[in-house]
């Protein structure tokens, strides 16, 4: 089954690729930089079962079209992480997510839709005692916040599930809604970066020092996490079984803010310790909660896709073994 990933050189995506060449798919992959996706092709059965085509997220719709020519499902990680607001970030996120929807609707081939999106599309303001896929972010508040990556979620999200209610379509739409992703990355280099560098900036500064605006600037009751390479078999999941459609959260609960210090400093001793944290949390963006409550997650949906998943242990211990192997961490 030919398939096509977008973003494909990216930290999700490049994972995404080697699981489907490992299960037999054939697979374009569509990336900006055909120089930086060379490594691609070291994966096995990427010699036999991999194209590699150029594809950016402003480009026009016959560039899309002409990508998924042939394909019968299209999975579409590819999002801008930083950049200018507006055009940086938001033009190309909408850009990509509605011109992979309407190439998909030209496309008689594709049956299948897989989006990554993000639990950042599910930050309803305040806290609510559960969360699940049914609750959607607040885009004015994501904006006052001027948060455009996690805006940029919501509104291609929105989009791709606005074109599903409003055009004539042969294919299903599946969203999974990763939060924040570490574990072994297959992208070259010696220096990590997004998310994997944040967590290794973590292990080497400890909470306060990397990042001392958590939790009050973290939009959920507490951190959660999940491995790489769990998102992507949850996606390929989500493709293999036809009655997956709607959304899927996929991450791993931590038990709260403290607990999360400590476990990471027992990982990793040199780690400074940070200071406890109130649980519940009782302030965020600098307001005061009024009725301050532990957040959970429903994970129902995400477990009925039977895909097992690591444990926050597993993907920092995991992580922690990545980094010492690229010698980023002594």
């Amino acid at each position: 089954m030919p398939v096509l990933v977008t973003g494909a050189t990216g930290y999700i995506a490049s994972e995404l690729v080697a699981q489907l060449l490992d299960k037999g798919y054939t697979v374009v992959a569509a990336a900006r930089n055909l120089e930086k996706a060379a490594f691609l092709s070291q994966f096995p059965g990427a010699q036999e079962r991999l194209r590699v085509v150029r594809l950016d997220l402003l480009d026009g719709i016959d560039s899309f079209v002409s990508a998924l020519e042939g394909c019968d499902a299209v999975f579409h990680t590819a999002s801008p992480l930083s950049g200018d607001g507006e055009e940086g970030i938001l033009k190309p996120a909408l850009n990509g997510t509605n011109n992979v929807m309407l190439a998909c609707s030209r496309t008689p081939s594709v049956k299948t839709v897989v989006l990554t999106s993000s639990v950042a599309t599910i930050e309803p303001q305040p806290d609510p005692p559960v969360k699940d896929e049914t609750m959607w972010s607040d885009p004015d508040e994501q904006r006052a916040r001027d948060n455009f990556y996690v805006l940029s979620k919501t509104l291609a999200e929105r989009a791709a599930w606005d074109f599903m209610a409003r055009e004539a379509r042969q294919f299903r739409l599946v969203t999974v809604l990763p939060t924040m992703v570490f574990g072994p990355s297959r992208t070259p280099g010696k220096d990590s970066t997004g998310s994997l560098g944040f967590l290794r900036d973590w292990f080497v500064k400890g909470r306060e020092g990397c990042c001392p605006w958590y939790p009050d600037g973290w939009p959920h009751g507490h951190f959660s996490m999940v491995d790489v390479r769990d998102v992507c078999a949850q996606q390929i999941a989500c493709l293999e079984q036809a009655g997956a459609t709607g959304r899927y959260l996929s991450l791993a609960e931590c038990g709260g803010w403290t607990e999360l210090d400590k476990l990471m400093n027992e990982l990793y001793p040199a780690m400074p310790l940070s200071a406890p944290v109130p649980e519940p949390v009782e302030s965020r963006f600098g307001e005061p909660i009024a009725d301050p409550i532990v957040t959970r997650f429903d994970l129902s949906r995400m477990q009925s896709l039977g895909v097992p998943a690591r444990s926050v242990r597993q993907i920092l211990q995991e992580s922690l073994e990545f980094f010492r192997a690229r010698g980023e961490l002594p």
